[in-house]
C-alpha cells in the first residue's frame, strides 16, 4: 500500500501545470529537477520491493522480487513521462527524466537489498 500511495503522489505531481510547481532556477543547482526525479523514484523502488517482498530483518530478495520491483518502477517512470508528454498541457516528458526515474528506481531497490544484507 505505501508504494501505491507514493505512486499516486508522483502522478499528482506530474499532472500539475508547470507554473504550479516551485521554480528550481533560483536554487542555482544544475539539473535539480533530475535529482528530484531520481529521489522520487528511489523512494518508489524501495517501497515496491519492501511491499512486494514483505521484508523483515534478515530477509533475502528473490530474483523474481527484484525483477518485478525494478520492472514496475521503471515502467511507471516511462509511463509518467509519456503521460506528461502527450496528455498534460504545459508539461513535457523527456528521455533524461526517464533515465533519472529508472536510475532512481534501481538505487532504491539496491538500497533496500544492501540494508537488509548488512543487517544479516
Amino acid at each position: 500500500m505505501p508504494a501505491l500511495g507514493w505512486g499516486v503522489i508522483i502522478f499528482l505531481i506530474i499532472s500539475l501545470p508547470s507554473n504550479a510547481l516551485p521554480s528550481t532556477e533560483k536554487l542555482g543547482i544544475p539539473h535539480f529537477d533530475k535529482i528530484v526525479h531520481f529521489m522520487m523514484y528511489a523512494i518508489l523502488g524501495a517501497l515496491i520491493l519492501l511491499g512486494y517482498g514483505r521484508f523483515r530483518p534478515n530477509a533475502v530478495a528473490s530474483k523474481k522480487q527484484l525483477v518485478i520491483s525494478l520492472s514496475a518502477g521503471v515502467f511507471y517512470g516511462i509511463i509518467t513521462e509519456f503521460l506528461q508528454h502527450c496528455c498534460f498541457p504545459d508539461r513535457h516528458g523527456n528521455i533524461y527524466d526517464v533515465l533519472a526515474n529508472g536510475f532512481g528506481t534501481v538505487f532504491g531497490v539496491l538500497l533496500v537489498v544492501l540494508f537488509y544484507n548488512i543487517r544479516k
